[in-house]
Parts: C-alpha cells; structure tokens; sequence
C-alpha cells in the first residue's frame, strides 16, 4: 500500500527532472536533458536505447528498463525496498522515467524465501505468495523472476519482468524485457 503514496511523488520528481520526447531539450541544473528519440534519456552516459543499456540517475549505477510494445524505457529514478522476518519475504521496486512513466513491482512470499518465478494471476491466488505489478491500464497478467532479492546493505535486488495490460483508452499494452539490477533499503514492519 505504501507503493500508491511513493509512486505519484517519484514520478513528479522525475517528469521535474529533464528528458522529454522528441528532438531532444537541455535539462535543468544537475540533470541531463533529453537526446531526441522516444525519452532521449542520457543517464550515467548511456542512453535508453534498449533496456539494460541505463543506469538510473538515483541509486546512482542502478537500473530498471522495459519495452512498452517496442519503444524503450529506462527508469531515472528507482526505490527499492525489501522486509524479511519470521513470517514474510517482502520485495518492492517502483521505477519511474522522466516522461512520468512508472513501473511497480511486489512480492511476497509467506513463510519461504523470495526467488525463482511468479506470476500475477496464477501465482495471486496462492495464500502462500503476493504479487503485484503496477503500470498505466488495467492488468491482464505479468510474470517476475527475482534471480537476487538483494539484501540491505549488500547485494542488489535483480530479476525481469514482463506484463500485458489493457489500457483505459482500449488496446492493449505489452511490457516484455524488464530488467531490475538495484540496490535496497530496509523496510520495518
């Protein structure tokens, strides 16, 4: 529930911060601005060309990307968090691009550890695991492999992601090769 109050506030912060579509604008101090193309975003000298080819400008080295049906996307600015204790295994990551665009992500696993593959539909109805994934429509299904839930101080959060979800206009939206390499904070229950 917490992701519904960080994910408005990281996407206001990262539209703020330069980028934008088209041929390309100079940015705000501090921030590069876009290089053309669909987000032009330079992030740590690479461009959002294919997802994996970003790092996110915060945590610096991190990086989250996708293809929204085919147009790449990179997240500028990535929050990660991961809760462990006797009874629950909690992994949430929100990324947001500087065109507003934003992708969330959590599961969690009661009474084992996080790893391997879930998905959305099949995986939600489980009492044993939940999770979730948030993006622009309605979902249809989404699958997440967490390779590495990280650990807090350590390793990085790392996994994939894919998604197919029906947006409010109609069409549908195909979200394939996510990819998360992030490090994470601590979460208290």
């Amino acid at each position: 529930m917490r992701m519904f109050i960080l994910f408005p506030i990281i996407a206001s912060i990262a539209a703020a911060c330069g980028g934008g579509n088209g041929p390309g604008d100079a940015g705000t101090a501090g921030h590069p601005g876009g290089g053309g193309g669909n987000g032009g975003i330079t992030v740590g000298g690479k461009s959002d060309a294919a997802p994996g080819a970003c790092s996110a400008a915060s945590p610096a080295g991190a990086t989250m990307s996708w293809m929204d049906n085919g147009a790449a996307e990179c997240a500028y600015l990535i929050v990660a968090s991961r809760m462990t204790d006797s009874t629950q295994d909690f992994l949430e990551i929100i990324g947001s691009t500087t065109s507003g665009l934003g992708v969330g992500i959590t599961v969690v696993s009661y009474g084992s550890p996080l790893g391997g593959t879930y998905h959305c539909k099949s995986d939600a109805g489980v009492l044993s695991v939940y999770v979730d994934f948030t993006y622009s429509g309605m979902l249809v299904d989404c699958t997440i492999t967490i390779t590495n839930p990280g650990e807090p101080g350590g390793a990085n959060a790392v996994g994939t992601f894919s998604a197919t979800l029906n947006p409010t206009g109609g069409g549908a939206t195909s979200i394939t090769n996510g990819i998360f390499n992030t490090p994470v904070t601590p979460t208290t229950g």
